[in-house]
């Protein structure tokens, strides 16, 4: 069984989620919404691909996801067959289509399932300072030659060693 769940972030940031036991008719859900043109992302999403019930979702829009379920909407009427119902209607099938969607749309249960939690830890060592400079630091500014002369010198043989 198949049930679908949304995230929203706004009109043009919704996460629609999938779930299910069977990873299978979740990816194949997922390709029926990139058929329709309600998102156009490379894969499936897997929030949870561990254990059972799985999740699986992708990014899209609230318009995308509604022009996508008329169409699939209409899609299911035209397969149905006896579209002479329709005849002489105004706008044919689609008023029914865009009804047919709506509830379509109730289906999708609100839920939370982004984890937006940092997934590496970090830690904090401290402030790393420098309290006795060494005779390279002190000499950094002098070429090599001249540092090494420095650190032979007759006067600076005691300090250094």
């Amino acid at each position: 069984m198949i049930e679908y769940v949304i995230e929203s972030q706004g009109e043009e940031k919704v996460a629609v989620g999938i779930r299910g036991d069977d990873k299978t008719e979740i990816i194949n859900h997922y390709w029926g919404f990139w058929n329709w043109k309600a998102t156009s992302g490379e894969d499936l999403i897997w929030a949870n691909e561990q254990i059972k019930p799985y999740l699986g979702y992708f990014w899209t829009s609230k318009a995308k996801l509604k022009n996508s379920l008329v169409e699939m909407s209409a899609n299911i009427m035209i397969k149905e067959g006896n579209l002479s119902i329709f005849k002489g209607k105004k706008g044919g099938i689609m008023p029914f289509a865009r009804e047919y969607a709506e509830e379509r749309m109730k289906e999708f249960r609100p839920m939370t399932f982004l984890v937006s939690k940092n997934k590496y830890d970090f830690y904090n060592l401290g402030q790393i300072t420098a309290e006795n400079l060494s005779d390279y630091d002190a000499h950094k500014g002098q070429n090599l030659s001249q540092y090494q002369h420095s650190r032979n010198h007759p006067t600076n043989r005691n300090k250094n060693n």
